[in-house]
């Protein structure tokens, strides 16, 4: 499972990169419409090949323990499930975004309207409560309490960025908010770097995406 915690860890550093360039495009007085097009077909790609990590997962699961209804067999497994399934996440919030910000743009042609359409046809906001549903899942099982302190600490990257994208008032936020915040009453020393990092819990909104919208992971 090795490989699929590398190239996930790439592809995370692959957002990273994309949202810089994107900054510096939107700062630059010569940006073009065919540099946020390329950033739109790049995290488009991003966000494939994280789903192609989805399908590549199940492969390692062990035999002795495959009757089992989970998509994750184990801490380890399920904690790379729910970090997959945030970026997934994260990455159709950059898609719909950069989407909007191109229509925004009057001199499009047929073509580019064309792409534009076609990529938002696959990133409807539905799908972002069944990815939250899932992280949901997979957090769950890695904070019980036979997984001890350490499910809670590998817990935090995905229920803090969950957090950081899911509407304030939705329901799934509130449960995610919830388990942050038990995370955090047992005075775990990387509550209070992320949120020196992000803002204190309860006060999280989805930031402006560069660089500094991806922590290290725990």
């Amino acid at each position: 499972m090795s490989n699929v915690e590398q190239k996930y860890s790439d592809l995370v550093l692959d957002v990273a990169a994309l949202y810089e360039r994107e900054e510096q495009i939107l700062t630059s007085e010569q940006s073009t419409l065919e540099q946020l097009e390329d950033l739109l077909t790049r995290m488009d790609r991003i966000v494939i090949d994280l789903e192609g990590l989805l399908q590549i997962l199940p492969r390692f699961e062990p035999l002795s323990i495959s009757d089992h209804d989970l998509p994750f067999w184990d801490l380890e497994s399920a904690i790379i499930y729910a970090n997959i399934q945030v970026m997934i996440l994260e990455g159709s919030i950059a898609v719909r975004e950069l989407c909007d910000r191109l229509n925004s743009i009057e001199l499009r042609s047929e073509q580019q309207k064309a792409l534009i359409a076609n990529v938002l046809n696959r990133y409807s906001t539905d799908g972002d409560t069944t990815l939250a549903a899932n992280v949901l899942t997979a957090v769950e099982y890695a904070i019980g309490a036979d997984m001890g302190l350490y499910g809670a600490v590998r817990s935090l990257f995905p229920v803090r960025m969950m957090l950081c994208n899911l509407p304030s008032n939705s329901l799934q936020f509130e449960q995610f908010d919830t388990i942050y915040n038990k995370l955090h009453n047992l005075g775990l020393q990387h509550t209070k770097d992320l949120d020196q990092f992000w803002g204190q819990p309860g006060h999280l909104t989805r930031t402006k995406r560069s660089t500094t919208t991806l922590p290290s992971l725990p």
